[in-house]
């Protein structure tokens, strides 16, 4: 991360990059429940 110029310890940008694993997270498991919901069809 160090090397692309982030810097976790900083706390802003820490909290950022948080809220960014989050919103993936989040949309990954939208997409697997979508998946799920279509092969029960």
């Amino acid at each position: 991360m160090r090397r692309l110029g982030y810097d976790l310890d900083d706390p802003e940008f820490a909290a950022l990059f948080v809220e960014g694993v989050r919103a993936a997270d989040e949309a990954i498991a939208e997409q697997e429940r979508w998946e799920r919901e279509l092969s029960l069809r």
